[in-house]
């Protein structure tokens, strides 16, 4: 048995998304107790095999007796997330359950890496949403005199227009020098003509994620911003091609740097090549080699959805980062991104 507090586990299990909620899970069987405040939206949301359990006194007395009733010993949690507080707190109040908290990966986590495909298809659907917001921040608002703020804020509220939930993450809006920052926070710096433009993002829809990241050049590109942007998207390419089923996750990493450290430029590609998406923006598996949790053996499975995003930040100067979303397929994979990335492509006016 598992006891379950992720939000994004608890929906991925039961399909319930109130903001109280505990999930115990076997194989078997999956219960999900919330309170009453809940009940209503659980009999909507929830699949059909799950059972719901409204807490009749309180979370303990209600916790107690499920574990009675179904004569529960011993009860993994999830290490990950829970503090050591928690963990504590439930050694307590439940002192005849053995909870297991050695497990070095969550168990649910691993099971989410595969994606079905009702959860492809939504994932998509985000997608779709996060370059049609590109594509109107890019042909109607990037101009010059805006301020990378501005762009963040309106990436929002256009994804919301277009159906989006929310965005996936905080937008990284970088203008010039600030784009050789990778997890840069936009301010108030105003766009000039001659300036690289970095834009990294992501919609949410029924709560899947997506992730894109393009690079922007203002003016006709300079010999050595060619050279960098060209050399990242060749890193790109050779990763795309290269990314199929049963080859090992951290391999992909080496292929994507290989390029860019031939050509000198590997101490300036400082983050991993990319990772899982679904219900979180960072999920597993990652390409990155130092992903120790996932082991080396970690292998890259059909269904899995990877972001894949080499980058180059040559600091006081300009930086460069292109990201695809890749869905493993059994013979390859399938670009969820079609947004625009050769260089003669990703010239805009301002």
């Amino acid at each position: 048995m598992q006891l379950i507090h992720k939000p994004e586990n608890i929906r991925y299990l039961t399909g319930f998304v109130g903001s109280f909620g505990i999930a115990l899970h076997s194989d078997k069987k999956t219960f999900l107790i919330t309170d009453g405040r809940y009940q209503e939206m659980a009999k909507k949301l929830c699949h059909q095999n799950i059972e719901i359990i409204i807490i009749a006194d309180d979370l303990k007395t209600t916790l107690t007796n499920l574990f009675k009733k179904l004569k529960i010993q011993e009860i993994s949690l999830e290490t990950d997330f829970l503090s050591y507080q928690q963990v504590l707190g439930l050694r307590k109040n439940f002192p005849k359950i053995k909870f297991q908290t050695n497990k070095t990966t969550d168990p649910i986590a691993q099971l989410r890496q595969l994606k079905s495909a009702a959860e492809i298809k939504l994932i998509k659907k985000a997608q779709e949403i996060n370059e049609q917001t590109l594509s109107k921040i890019i042909t109607t608002h990037l101009k010059q005199g805006i301020n990378e703020r501005e762009i963040a804020l309106l990436i929002e509220r256009i994804g919301q227009d277009l159906g989006a939930e929310k965005c996936s993450f905080a937008p990284i809006v970088a203008f010039g020098k600030n784009s050789a920052s990778p997890h840069y926070t936009p301010d108030a710096t105003k766009l000039q003509k001659g300036m690289t433009v970095l834009i990294d993002m992501g919609m949410v829809y029924q709560g899947y994620m997506s992730d894109m990241t393009r690079t922007f050049f203002t003016a006709e590109p300079t010999t050595k911003q060619r050279e960098i942007y060209n050399l990242v998207l060749t890193a790109q390419t050779e990763a795309i091609k290269a990314i199929k089923p049963h080859i090992p996750a951290q391999q992909i990493d080496i292929i994507t740097r290989n390029p860019i450290a031939s050509a000198g430029y590997g101490d300036y590609f400082t983050h991993s090549s990319g990772h899982g998406i679904g219900l979180e923006i960072h999920e597993a598996p990652s390409f990155s080699q130092k992903a120790k949790h996932l082991g080396t053996k970690q292998k890259l499975q059909p269904q899995m959805i990877m972001t894949i995003e080499p980058g180059i930040y040559l600091p006081n100067d300009f930086g460069v980062r292109i990201e695809d979303m890749l869905l493993i397929t059994e013979t390859g994979n399938e670009n969820l991104t079609h947004f625009p990335k050769k260089i003669d492509d990703i010239v805009v006016k301002v």
